[in-house]
C-alpha cells in the first residue's frame, strides 16, 4: 500500500511539473506560427488559451508605425510598436509577423530590446516565416522593435499580430486578440525626362512592346520587376525566379507605363512600355 501511494504521489508531481513547465514556456515565449496570419492559428486554439472566443473580450491588440504612416520606402528601417490593452488582466504577451500579398515573409525584424522581445521562426506552407514575440510575459503591455522593409519591390506588406491578455492563473480565463496593419510601398519617383538615360542595368529589354497580354523581361540577372504609371503609381510588382514573364491583367488600362527592373547588385533599369488592352 505504501509503494502504491508513493507511486501515485510521484506521478502526480510529474504531471503538475509538466503543466507548470508548459505554462512557463508559453509565458516566457509563445510558440511560433500563432500570429493569426494566413494559414496560421492563434493561441486561442483548443487546449491552450481557449476559455473564450478570440476577440471576445473588452480589450485589443494595436500595431502602430511612427506618424501613422501608410506607405514605406524600400530598404528603410521603421519602428513598430505593439500594445495589448485589457484592464481586467495583469500579464500580457504578443506575436507578430510581416507578409507580402503572396503571403511570403517580407522584410527583416530587428530586436531593439532583448529583455522583453525575441525572435521566432516556423515553416508555413513551405516558407520560413519570421516572428517577433514577447519575452518573459509580465505586467508590461507594450513593445517596440524595428522592421527593415524589403530592398526589392514587393508591393503591399501586412503585419499580422496576436495579443494575449492573461490573468496569471494558467491558461483558463485568458483573452486572445488579433489585429493586422497593411501599408503599401511608396511610389517610385521617376524622372520622366532623364530616368531612362540614367539606367545602370545593362542589356535590359522588354518585349513585346506594345503589349497586350504579357511582357517578357530579357536579362538573366533581374530578380524583381515593377510597373508604374507615368505619374509614379505602382501597378504591379513581382520577384523573378523561374519565369521572367509578367502577366498584363485587369489592373492595367491602355496607355504608357514604366517598367523598372532590378538585379541582385541593386542596379536598376527603366524602360517605357505601351500597353494596349483588347
Amino acid at each position: 500500500m505504501t509503494k502504491k501511494i508513493t507511486l501515485i504521489t510521484f506521478l502526480s508531481v510529474i504531471i503538475l511539473f509538466a503543466i507548470d513547465f508548459t505554462a512557463y514556456t508559453f509565458s516566457s515565449q509563445p510558440p511560433p506560427a500563432r500570429s493569426g496570419a494566413p494559414n496560421e492559428q492563434t493561441c486561442g486554439l483548443s487546449g491552450c488559451h481557449d476559455t473564450s472566443p478570440v476577440n471576445s473580450g473588452l480589450g485589443s491588440v494595436t500595431i502602430e508605425l511612427p506618424n501613422n504612416e501608410t506607405e514605406y520606402e524600400a530598404g528603410k528601417e521603421y519602428i513598430v510598436k505593439v500594445s495589448v490593452d485589457d484592464v481586467t488582466m495583469s500579464r500580457f504577451g504578443f506575436e507578430l509577423t510581416a507578409l507580402d500579398s503572396a503571403h511570403k515573409p517580407a522584410g527583416t525584424f530587428i530586436i531593439t530590446n532583448s529583455a522583453n522581445t525575441s525572435f521566432l521562426s516556423a515553416n508555413v506552407q513551405g516558407a520560413s516565416r519570421k516572428y517577433v514575440a514577447h519575452k518573459d510575459a509580465n505586467s508590461n503591455n507594450a513593445w517596440e522593435f524595428k522592421w527593415k522593409s524589403p530592398a526589392t519591390t514587393v508591393g503591399k506588406v501586412t503585419f499580422y499580430g496576436v495579443g494575449n491578455a492573461a490573468n496569471g492563473a494558467g491558461d483558463s480565463g485568458d483573452l486572445i486578440y488579433t489585429n493586422s496593419l497593411s501599408f503599401n510601398q511608396k511610389a517610385a519617383v521617376i524622372d520622366t525626362t532623364a530616368g531612362i538615360a540614367q539606367n545602370t542595368l545593362a542589356n535590359f529589354s522588354v518585349y513585346p512592346n506594345p503589349a497586350t497580354d504579357y511582357i517578357v523581361i530579357e536579362n538573366n540577372n533581374v530578380i524583381s520587376v515593377a510597373i508604374y504609371t507615368l505619374q509614379g503609381q505602382l501597378v504591379v510588382s513581382q520577384n523573378i525566379f523561374d519565369s521572367n514573364r509578367v502577366t498584363i491583367d485587369d489592373s492595367f488600362e491602355t496607355g504608357l507605363y514604366y517598367v523598372v527592373a532590378r538585379n541582385n547588385k541593386g542596379e536598376q533599369g527603366v524602360q517605357k512600355l505601351l500597353i494596349v488592352k483588347k
